[in-house]
């Protein structure tokens, strides 16, 4: 069978089962829709529980995973998102060789984060279609778009396609200020990629942090450190505990419904962005705001 009849035939498949699951009335507004990607998530780790965050001055590390938190991160999600990581050069100003391993790498995260029925990107996808964002049948049909929007390289000043969304938000990258001659650390809005940079020696946290919301889950802080030894202005915010697939549901959604977003979860309210690059196809960066 041709390639595209399988994929129409999964999509059809697909719609049957999830059909009905869910009321589209329970998502019908953005608050919905953030608690119901929230609540979708399976593998949040729970502060406390499997997750320690240190908010004080003294110069201990920021997280500390339990012995339940390590074997949350060994979940399938967190396992293709850590496969992501060593793939892009730190400087963007260097070319990055691409490799097949490396499309294959973020094909599976892709296919991690679409997989889970009711999972959280299922529910941003149903939204989206719901509301006449998007026209594909089937959430197959949307990994290409998902693909362009965090993965395809863009050029920043015409210096060659050499960055892309998920690198920025997620992994961070080390370039120039405007009008400056000092190399800083840009991007970096991940608290998985924050946590194995400082095991592996890479990244200083200087705390006490800037700025914290940890009293309901998600908790998010805002915090200062030096990546490579480049120094992140005026620090970087980040969820805690979050899991890939939560903030890739939930920053995609912010991308089709404009930059700043905010709704209320688990009864707080929550601010946060995507900002598009030029050609408005791409994602640029993603975080949230304390």
């Amino acid at each position: 069978m041709h390639r595209s009849s399988l994929l129409l035939l999964n999509c059809v498949l697909v719609m049957s089962l999830t059909q009905g699951s869910t009321s589209f009335n329970s998502r019908t507004d953005f608050d919905n829709l953030c608690q119901n990607i929230w609540n979708s998530a399976g593998s949040n780790l729970k502060i406390g529980q499997e997750i320690v965050l240190y908010s004080g001055r003294k110069a201990k590390p920021l997280i500390t995973l339990t012995k339940q938190g390590k074997a949350k991160v060994q979940t399938d999600v967190f396992v293709k998102f850590q496969a992501l990581l060593d793939n892009y050069e730190a400087d963007e100003n260097l070319h990055e060789k691409p490799s097949v391993t490396k499309q294959r790498e973020e094909d599976a995260f892709i296919d991690a984060i679409i997989k889970t029925n009711r999972g959280p990107m299922q529910i941003v996808f149903d939204y989206l279609r719901k509301k006449g964002k998007v026209s594909m049948k089937c959430i197959d049909q949307f990994k290409p778009v998902l693909k362009e929007m965090w993965f395809e390289k863009y050029s920043k000043r015409g210096r060659g396609l050499k960055s892309s969304g998920f690198e920025h938000t997620f992994v961070g990258e080390l370039g120039y200020s405007r009008g400056s001659n000092t190399k800083i650390t840009k991007g970096f809005h991940n608290w998985f990629q924050f946590l194995t940079e400082r095991t592996l020696g890479r990244l200083t946290y200087h705390p006490p942090l800037i700025s914290k919301d940890v009293s309901v889950e998600p908790a998010l802080v805002r915090a200062r450190f030096q990546w490579r030894g480049k120094r992140k202005p005026p620090g970087s915010s980040f969820f805690v505990g979050t899991s890939p697939d939560f903030e890739m549901a939930l920053y995609t959604a912010c991308f089709f419904e404009g930059t700043n977003c905010s709704c209320k979860l688990n009864g707080k309210q929550l601010s946060f962005k995507t900002i598009k690059f030029y050609n408005k196809r791409n994602i640029l960066t993603a975080y949230p705001t304390v």
